[in-house]
Formats: C-alpha cells, sequence, structure tokens
C-alpha cells in the first residue's frame, strides 16, 4: 500500500483523506490487491462482487435453487443447489464506496534530490481513471450511443464525471447493474508501490488484515489505527496523544469521553493480538503502543 496513503488516512492533511468512512477505506485496500505487482500502473477490470470477496463483506448464503429436467427416457428429475447471493445492502454501499474514492484526494509526499533532501507535498486524486463497464452480447456498450430504452446519469461531479446507466422498466427508470468496474491508480502512487527513487515507498499488509478490518467495518477511527499500527516498523512506537486522537477522528471537545473510546479501542486491538500492549500518560501526551509484529499468526480472525 502507498506510504502517502497510509499517511492520508491516518494524519490530518489538506485532502482530508483521513475523513473517509470505514467502509470505503477498507474498499480502498480491496482496490490494490487487484493491481498488478509487477504494473501496478495498468488498468484494472474487475466486478463489484469480487472486491466484497476480497474485503470479505456481503456474501450471504440464504436461497437454494431447484433444477429440473427430464431424462432421455421421459422420467422428470430434480436436484437442489445451495446458492449464494450477496447484500443489496453491501452491494448498494460499493458502490457509493467507489464513488467516494472516484472523488478522493491524498497529499503525495516526494523526496526532493539534494545534499540534505526534504519532503515536497502536493494533492493528487487517489484514482486516475474509474469508470463502469456494461456488456451487451458481450460486447462493452458505446455510452455515447447507447440501446434504445436507456440512459446515462451522471453521478459524479462536472470536473470529474462518472457515468452509470438507467434503462426504462414499466415501474419506472431503474439503475443496471454494471457487469464491471475500470479504474487506474494514480501514476505517482504506483510509483510509490515500485519503490521508485524519490517516493516514500510503500507498506505490506498481510491479507488477514480484511478479517481484522471486518470486525471494525463500521468504525473509522480503529480502521485508522489499525492503520497507523500496521505501517510502524518496529515493536514500539509513541505518539502525542491530542494530535493523535484529532489524526484519527476522535472529539477533541470531549477529552474524557475520547479517552475511554479510545481505551477501549486499544484493549479490543490486544484481544485481536495487534497490540501487546499500550501505556497512555495523559499529562505528558504521550502514547506508547507495543506492536505484535507476528499479528496475523496468532490472532484467531478467520
Amino acid at each position: 500500500m502507498p506510504n502517502s496513503v497510509i499517511q492520508g488516512l491516518t494524519t490530518t492533511t489538506t485532502a482530508q483523506l483521513n475523513h473517509l468512512p470505514a467502509f470505503p477505506t477498507t474498499v480502498l485496500l480491496g482496490l490494490f490487491t487487484l493491481l498488478d505487482s509487477d504494473h501496478p500502473e495498468k488498468e484494472v477490470c474487475a466486478r463489484p462482487s469480487d472486491i466484497l470477496d476480497i474485503i470479505e463483506i456481503g456474501k450471504t448464503v440464504a436461497l437454494t435453487v431447484d433444477r429440473q429436467w427430464d431424462t432421455d427416457d421421459g422420467q422428470s428429475r430434480t436436484r437442489r443447489y445451495q446458492a449464494e447471493r450477496y447484500s443489496p445492502t453491501h452491494l448498494t454501499q460499493i458502490h457509493q464506496a467507489l464513488a467516494a474514492l472516484h472523488r478522493a484526494t491524498v497529499v503525495l509526499h516526494r523526496r526532493e534530490a539534494g545534499q540534505q533532501p526534504a519532503l515536497a507535498a502536493r494533492t493528487v486524486h487517489v484514482l486516475d481513471s474509474f469508470g463502469y463497464l456494461y456488456r451487451d452480447a458481450g460486447q462493452p456498450v458505446d455510452l455515447d450511443d447507447l440501446p434504445v430504452g436507456e440512459t446515462k446519469v451522471n453521478v459524479g461531479t462536472e470536473e470529474r464525471p462518472l457515468w452509470r446507466l438507467r434503462h426504462r422498466t414499466k415501474h419506472g427508470e431503474r439503475d443496471r447493474p454494471p457487469n464491471g468496474i475500470l479504474f487506474r491508480l494514480n501514476v505517482e502512487l504506483t510509483r510509490e508501490l515500485t519503490g521508485s527513487k524519490g517516493t516514500i515507498g510503500f507498506t505490506l499488509l498481510a491479507r488477514k488484515v480484511f478479517g481484522l478490518l471486518r470486525q471494525f467495518h463500521r468504525q473509522p477511527k480503529a480502521v485508522r489505527l489499525i492503520l497507523l499500527i500496521l505501517r510502524q516498523t518496529g515493536t514500539q512506537c509513541t505518539r502525542q496523544f491530542a494530535k493523535l486522537l484529532t489524526d484519527l477522528g476522535f472529539d477533541a471537545h470531549h477529552p474524557t469521553r475520547s479517552l475511554d473510546e479510545l481505551r477501549t479501542l486499544l484493549e479490543d486491538l490486544q484481544v485481536a493480538r495487534l497490540l501487546n500492549g499500550f501505556r497512555l500518560d495523559v499529562d505528558q501526551d504521550r502514547l506508547l503502543l507495543e506492536l505484535n509484529k507476528a499479528w496475523h499468526r496468532e490472532s484467531q480472525i478467520d
């Protein structure tokens, strides 16, 4: 995962990427797994359901399907299959999350050349491009030459349009489910993923992180804290308590409540084996985290 993105998600910047809700943040991590590790600059084509499979959210086993047929000797046969379907709520949420990521920006950090290299920063969109793919009879639909009864609607902005198709039914217009999504990561973020000179690099995350994030997918502050912890390279890290509260989205106007909420969250992360322990000194404005670098081998999360 590009380090500029992790920094944007876990610290306060002008891009306000750390305001991204928990579910879109998890979807963003899912998009990174779809990139070609050798050529992350390539455009990716995937189905929304592929992302739900990756982030381990949304699939339910809730129905059976009966298949009937006649044999050659005229006898009727029936076989029952168990089928899986995706939660309609999560399918709707995935499209909302993808639209949010289409708009999302991040402050990109680069090391400038010189005897005393300094970090230069500028704001870019996380995705250079994003769109929906529709097919008829296996062929891509031309959005500028639509079939009869279909219209395109911009669900993005005038600056960054995002087109979805709607089709007429006897009950009125309905959104047409896309056959896939197409996206391309910002080219400078892809350079971080390949460790190019002048970038601040990337962080490898264990695939098991999605099981952990599933536990906290309704808690954006928890997701940000998890990413902050996973970004660390050592077995300990220290943070200023007050700044951390602001960066992670806690209510700075109610410090006592925020403190209790943070302490509960840290205890939960100990149970998940992400932390070995922590020490919080409010008077000294200091939080020490003791990290478990082997959490993905010890955690009981599936």
